[in-house]
């Protein structure tokens, strides 16, 4: 049965802040934050947070592993509404890549060429639960809100996922300011049990047990 620490343990990259507020990968595959701006943390749901309130603040995420099937899972909590479209989190290229978007309350996604803007509704101040799913397989992404799938959308070419991963901003700019917590980017096309298992969050006694990093930042 999946848990949220057994995607973990599948991860080929994750952001868990520890107790210590430092950003580097938890899988201990060595890909660390860098932050755009000084670095900011603040209490998430069930863990520390990464704080991207201001607005010169984003973190870009190391290079994961070749192209392929990928699931970008992470929880964010919005600030405020931007009223165009902001990157809560993408591929460095994103035209040729994927990125998770949010135009007023409305989050949508791109990847392979097929974009999709208004697939939920967001609220503001609220921890909200997001997965983007690529399969490369079936050549098609969906995006998931708090447990709730879209549909299934095709592409019609394959998406880059051998790219950086940016949270919090398009290509470094256009900041969507907000909070985003436990993020993972898994090299699989996560089911939905998996899914689900991120959404109920981890369990309270992995909680108590130190997350270990390979390097802190400075």
């Amino acid at each position: 049965m999946a848990s949220f620490e057994s995607l973990l343990a599948l991860a080929s990259a994750a952001y868990m802040v520890g107790a210590d507020d430092t950003p580097a990968d938890a899988t201990g595959n060595g890909r660390d934050a860098t932050w755009a701006g000084t670095p900011a943390y603040t209490d998430g749901p069930n863990t520390r947070a990464f704080d991207l309130t201001a607005a010169t603040l984003s973190a870009s995420l190391g290079q994961h592993y070749g192209n392929g099937p990928l699931t970008l899972l992470m929880r964010l909590r919005l600030l405020t509404l931007p009223g165009t479209g902001y990157a809560a989190g993408q591929s460095t290229a994103w035209a040729s890549g994927w990125q998770v978007r949010v135009a007023g309350n409305a989050l949508g996604a791109y990847a392979g060429g097929a974009h999709s803007t208004a697939l939920h509704t967001v609220s503001v101040d609220t921890w909200h639960s997001i997965a983007l799913r690529i399969d490369t397989d079936t050549d098609s992404w969906m995006l998931r809100l708090d447990g709730a799938n879209s549909p299934e959308i095709a592409f019609t070419g394959t998406p880059a996922t051998d790219l950086r991963l940016d949270i919090g901003s398009r290509n470094g700019a256009s900041p969507l300011r907000g909070y985003y917590a436990e993020l993972m980017v898994l090299p699989v096309a996560a089911s939905d049990e998996q899914l689900a298992a991120y959404d109920a969050g981890p369990s309270a006694s992995s909680l108590v047990l130190p997350i270990v990093f390979e390097e802190a930042l400075p």
